[in-house]
């Protein structure tokens, strides 16, 4: 197919998807073959614009969907440098992970209560830093780095006090978010044993759902829950919600 270089890949996605006169529901069930089903929902705001770097796991699934190359992908992301141009066609899509994804191995911080994962917005955020920490050393004055540090450790400090309450399980190379804001303020749980419970959910089975309400067994309690694609929202114990149900 003929290269548009000026695309981004939601401009991509949507010429391709209407090209075949898929909706999105259709679009939805191909990517089935290609692996892990990506929902309606993800596909529309990727497509739109609203969802930003997707994972190399929904990349690889996308362009095998949608039958596009390496290449052209690359280029929509802005990221065609990052490949040899004379080995650009020789590159394995299954021996290749997206620079988005290089931050996805774990890092562990030391804390005053033991030692916490970083998460995946986190390592974004450092990598931003090193990024211009390279960029101000070779190209301005290094002076110029404290007030871009600065800035860095305000934006760390938004991002933890918005993280506080989420929980990233990764199994399998798939990854699920969980908001446990309900667990942790309104029955004082702790978020230790919250994500020892987590982990022995089956996340795989989770992330392939097309329920957006599933009920989860957690802490001996029965929890509802809101799901939309990879993150899910603890909402409250399933008794507690029957009982405001109940009157006198």
């Amino acid at each position: 197919m003929e290269n548009e270089t000026t695309f981004d890949l939601g401009s991509l996605m949507k010429n391709e998807r209407e090209a075949r006169g898929w909706s999105f529901a259709k679009f939805s069930d191909e990517t089935e073959k290609y692996g892990h089903r990506l929902s309606e929902s993800y596909l529309y705001r990727l497509e739109s614009g609203k969802k930003k770097n997707p994972t190399t796991q929904s990349l690889k699934v996308i362009m095998q969907t949608l039958n596009l190359s390496l290449d052209e992908v690359l280029k929509c992301l802005g990221m065609d440098a990052f490949l040899d141009k004379e080995n650009m066609q020789t590159v394995e899509l299954n021996e290749f992970v997206f620079p988005e994804d290089l931050f996805r191995f774990n890092v562990v911080r030391r804390t005053d209560n033991g030692k916490e994962t970083i998460t995946n917005a986190q390592k974004s955020l450092l990598r931003e830093l090193i990024d211009d920490w390279y960029s101000i050393t070779e190209h301005a004055d290094p002076t110029r780095f404290n007030d871009t540090f600065e800035k860095y450790c305000l934006r760390l400090g938004e991002l933890l006090e918005k993280e506080r309450n989420l929980i990233e399980i990764k199994k399998e190379d798939l990854q699920m978010t969980f908001n446990v804001d309900v667990m942790l303020n309104k029955y004082g749980m702790s978020k230790n044993d919250i994500q020892s419970e987590l982990k022995k959910l089956n996340i795989v089975a989770l992330y392939n759902s097309k329920s957006s309400s599933i009920p989860l067994n957690l802490m001996g309690d029965t929890w509802m829950t809101n799901k939309e694609d990879n993150e899910i929202v603890i909402i409250d114990k399933i008794s507690e919600i029957a009982n405001s149900y109940i009157t006198d």
